[in-house]
């Protein structure tokens, strides 16, 4: 950041506005070395840039944002939702959920390469995701739900290597699931219900190997469940329902999930083939709590470990089943 350019300001805008903001406080940070003087003047000028960008005059708890009083590191101390390493300084985690944040997140947020943890949930916050998030390299927590995020999820996603939860839930995304998601190896947690995404699923998404919670509940996905889904190990949440357009049988991949304790299949394009439900679904399922499925749809009879209840959902006793 070039301070000396603020004495040529003559625009009010927010970028401007931060800007002589740092230079009014420089000096707060002058007693350090430059290596640190320059991290914490990009992370102030970021941190004072989404308060002026996000309508920060009108949040809920806006208690300590734009005061250095407690010197250089005066945002880690007093500006409410900031965390910062104690050893490094740099910041670990923004929290401002139920804030009444309301604009487009700047995508200088991307210069927050020390964030581990990234918590929006929920304000009024629109527009597109940043393509800069993909800088944030350290991010374990992207939780942005209950805002209204439209366009695509960014291709950068794929960048966060060490990301291990996505919750994106009731926003606006349109578009595919990027195939490069399949990159984020420690991924757990990828829900994205109640969105506008459409296309298929990735068959690359059976690359997480991690992935413990699928939701793609209420959006707009077609075809069928790829066979890679299968390599999923660890996965115990599945949640397709109100996806009309997946097709085909219901899917015998599914059986060969050991963890799976809730799957919701309801209101899709399955159908029931011959037998119906497929025979591994008995065999293999020893944790299984939660079957949901269109029994007008999908043939039930046969099948020794479930009955249909009514028309909209199968009773689901797995043979060597464990309660917690």
């Amino acid at each position: 950041l070039d301070m000396t350019a603020t004495d040529n300001i003559t625009s009010c805008t927010n970028r401007n506005m931060a800007l002589w903001w740092l230079s009014e406080n420089a000096g707060a940070v002058s007693i350090l070395n430059d290596t640190r003087r320059g991290f914490l003047l990009v992370q102030g000028y970021v941190l004072t840039l989404l308060f002026l960008e996000l309508d920060g005059a009108n949040w809920v708890d806006r208690t300590g944002w734009l005061n250095l009083t407690r010197g250089p590191l005066g945002y880690c101390e007093e500006w409410t939702g900031v965390t910062c390493s104690s050893v490094t300084g740099r910041i670990s985690r923004i929290e401002l959920e139920g804030n009444n944040l309301k604009g487009i997140l700047p995508p200088e947020i991307g210069s927050m390469t020390g964030l581990r943890e990234l918590r929006l949930t929920p304000n009024g916050l629109f527009g597109p995701l940043p393509t800069e998030i993909g800088n944030m390299s350290n991010l374990r927590v992207l939780r942005i739900v209950g805002n209204k995020f439209n366009g695509t999820i960014p291709t950068e996603i794929g960048k966060l290597e060490v990301l291990d939860s996505f919750l994106a839930s009731r926003n606006l995304f349109t578009g595919t699931i990027p195939t490069e998601v399949a990159n984020l190896s420690r991924l757990r947690d990828f829900v994205v219900p109640r969105n506008d995404l459409s296309g298929p699923i990735p068959t690359a998404m059976g690359n997480l190997s991690s992935l413990q919670r699928l939701d793609l509940f209420q959006n707009n996905f077609t075809g069928t469940i790829p066979s890679e889904f299968g390599q999923l190990r660890f996965l115990e949440i599945i949640d397709l329902r109100e996806n009309f357009h997946l097709t085909g049988g219901l899917p015998p991949v599914f059986g060969d999930l050991p963890r799976i304790t809730v799957l919701d299949v309801s209101d899709t394009g399955f159908v029931g083939g011959e037998g119906g439900i497929p025979p591994n679904y008995c065999n293999n399922w020893d944790f299984l709590d939660v079957f949901i499925l269109n029994c007008t749809t999908i043939n039930a009879t046969g099948c020794d470990c479930c009955t249909c209840s009514g028309s909209a959902v199968a009773d689901f006793v797995p043979p060597n089943a464990r309660w917690n």
